[in-house]
């Protein structure tokens, strides 16, 4: 079975998604900065981190 590209763990349900930072200041969300590199997270990862799906239809978890 592979395993989640962000948790390690081993997952079925693994989607191709972009990590994605948070730019902060003051202690506030000011901006976002997805990553080129396609990850495969599994559904914990992409319901609690910052994602962007590499289909924008995929999914909403992030």
């Amino acid at each position: 079975m592979e395993t989640c590209g962000n948790c390690t763990q081993p997952s079925a349900d693994l989607e191709a998604v972009h990590r994605v930072y948070l730019l902060f200041d003051s202690g506030r969300v000011v901006g976002a900065e997805p990553v080129a590199e396609v990850e495969r997270w599994c559904l914990s990862c992409r319901t609690v981190y910052p994602n962007e799906p590499t289909h924008p239809n995929e999914h909403a978890g992030g």
